[in-house]
């Protein structure tokens, strides 16, 4: 099949993007400007995503290092940089550039002392604090009047007055971090909304280094050349996450990666792994790698070695902090590593593009980069002392909210793994779904389950009828139409509780049919009976309001076919194919209630 030439266009965005240096700096970006521009400009703007960003400075060329950070995920920008200090300008105004190019996400940056009349060091006063929430609070409310889209508004960078000084910081620098800290926590609360931690990008890179003199009082361009690639790269991770780019689980090798040395050689004695002295650069990677499981990536093993070496050391090493209940799946043989890949990502049912691989050896390396091109394998150098900057800097797992089942997933999976071992040990299928013992609670959603709805249709792929993918915002808004019902599924069994699970849109604007907007499940969970459940559910439902005809209309993608083959068994009836589109239709007249060995229905 031909690729549309849009699709060709943005390949060679992302060729241009990845050829660039592996730190690029502001004139390396320059240089591809003019060919980066004439790319863009020949993408169909309905293939774009609309990126604003708002500032109280100079912020350009801010937009060419996001275009470009953006591509190398494969996602081409159309970006609007708004008039120079002019923030509220922008937001209110009916008019304005911002309100007529109607963003997917607006990024604002503004400088504490432009938003409050303040000077001097002294210490933010209360009333200013009220003030400075209220007209940040007045932009988020006014934008998302006229705008269903993400809003993300930075932080403060906190001032250093005198780094020398062996005295307390300042008033401001307290009273600003005292704001930044209850801000994070305000936001939390707001829909389709999140903090750009600037503050936090600005101690990593040094705040020495974040401003250039001359530019800053010159030019009002608050930035530094080199601080302004590392803003471009962590705004872009924000966009990845928001267009479902970012990846899901991190694929480790074991010796000379996770720990020095060769177990299988040296033995668990031999291998340096420690706190303190040599093999301590494992142990820092190894808390930087936690601290991914505990954000809710998925974490396997893929190592050629023998498995009973692995499990000692992953069991009996007093520093090993990753144990072995922390691993999805554990890929220890001698088998071919590209293979062994395959095997974690069926095994995980997610795809080979959710996945990245750290590996010590260059060869191992180059043989799943060649063989599986859709894995991202990191690049690592021959010392080790580096790798935990390494994962600490990996802008591929960043997630724009941090859920209640985010940070659950690990424990999720390792009850996938029990499960396994039960069905290994069952006679029969309906033995195993019996002896789960599995509660499944399917209600109309509610406003409190509305960031996670809105992060399962962001994130999921293969369980997904069209892969529409709704915003905090606009879930919300179907919650109080009266064309629109939200169904929201929950599940747990002996094993564990895996929280929302299932979302469920439905077109109800014709008396007799419904049509289903949206149907989708987690992989976690699927191959239980439970999506049967689900759209058991949904059937029931209709039919309590004298609907007479489900629809579905199922959107291919390169990733989702199985939900096809889910709707044809449980009798849906393909009614139209054209443009790839199928139609399916259910007829509901005499539907009757089906029952599932091992599922408790609890429904509202």
């Amino acid at each position: 099949m031909t690729k549309p030439h849009f699709q060709e266009s943005i390949e060679n965005l992302q060729t241009i993007a990845e050829n660039l240096s592996p730190a690029p700096s502001l004139n390396s970006y320059l240089s591809v400007k003019t060919k980066i521009l004439e790319i863009v400009s020949a993408i169909p703007i309905e293939q774009k995503t609309r990126i604003a960003i708002i500032s109280t400075f100079s912020i350009q060329p801010l937009d060419l290092c996001l275009i470009l950070e953006s591509a190398k995920q494969g996602i081409a920008l159309e970006v609007y940089v708004g008039e120079y200090n002019q923030i509220f300008q922008e937001t209110y105004q009916l008019d304005s550039g911002l309100n007529q190019f109607k963003p997917d996400a607006v990024f604002y940056f503004c400088q504490f002392d432009r938003l409050i009349p303040h000077k001097g060091v002294s210490a933010i006063d209360k009333p200013d604090i009220e003030e400075l929430n209220k007209k940040i609070l007045d932009l988020y409310h006014q934008f998302r009047n006229h705008h269903n889209s993400l809003f993300v508004f930075s932080n403060f960078i906190i001032p250093i007055s005198f780094p020398y000084s062996n005295l307390p910081s300042d008033d401001l620098s307290q009273s600003l971090n005292n704001f930044n800290q209850k801000f994070n926590l305000n936001f939390q609360n707001l829909e389709n909304a999140c903090v750009f931690d600037l503050e936090n990008l600005a101690q990593f890179h040094g705040k020495g280094n974040i401003t250039h003199p001359l530019l800053k009082f010159s030019s009002d361009l608050y930035f530094s050349e080199g601080f302004m690639v590392e803003v471009g790269k962590k705004l872009a991770t924000v966009i990845t996450s928001y267009k479902s780019k970012a990846k899901k689980c991190l694929v480790l090798d074991c010796d000379n990666t996770l720990w020095g040395g060769i177990v299988g050689e040296s033995g668990i004695d031999g291998i340096r792994l420690s706190d303190t002295g040599p093999g301590s650069e494992f142990y820092e990677l190894q808390k930087r790698i936690k601290s991914l499981y505990n954000r809710g990536v998925i974490l396997a093993l893929n190592s050629k070695n023998n498995m009973t070496d692995v499990l000692e050391v992953l069991q009996k090493h007093p520093y090993m902090l990753l144990k072995e209940k922390d691993f999805a799946s554990i890929q220890v043989n001698w088998e071919n590593k590209a293979e062994n890949m395959i095997t974690i990502a069926n095994d995980l049912n997610i795809g080979l593009d959710s996945m990245l691989f750290l590996d010590d050896d260059p060869i191992q390396r180059k043989l799943v980069r060649d063989l599986l091109p859709e894995v991202k394998v990191v690049e690592l150098p021959k010392n080790p002392v580096t790798y935990f900057q390494i994962v600490q800097t990996l802008t591929d797992f960043e997630t724009i909210r941090l859920t209640d089942e985010d940070k659950k997933r690990g424990l999720s999976y390792a009850a996938q793994k029990e499960r396994k071992v039960l069905a290994s040990k069952s006679e029969s299928f309906d033995e195993y779904l019996k002896s789960l013992n599995t509660v499944i609670e399917i209600n109309p959603a509610d406003t409190k389950e509305i960031a996670r709805l809105s992060q399962l249709c962001q994130r999921t792929n293969q369980f997904n009828l069209s892969t529409k993918r709704y915003t905090e915002s606009e879930l919300k808004d179907y919650l109080n139409s009266s064309d629109k019902k939200i169904f929201s599924l929950k599940s747990k069994d002996i094993f564990g509780d895996d929280g929302i699970v299932g979302l469920g849109i439905v077109n109800v604007d014709d008396s007799t049919e419904w049509k289903l907007d949206s149907f989708l499940v987690s992989c976690r969970v699927l191959g239980r009976n439970i999506e049967n459940a689900f759209i058991d559910y949904i059937s029931r439902m209709g039919l309590k309001s004298s609907v007479t005809v489900l629809k579905a209309e199922y959107l291919p993608t390169a990733k989702n076919s199985q939900i096809k083959t889910f709707f044809e068994r449980v009798n849906f009836i393909k009614k139209t194919e054209q443009n790839h589109k199928i139609e399916f239709e259910l007829e509901l007249t005499n539907y009757k209630r089906r029952t599932f060995p091992g599922i408790q229905v609890v429904e509202n």
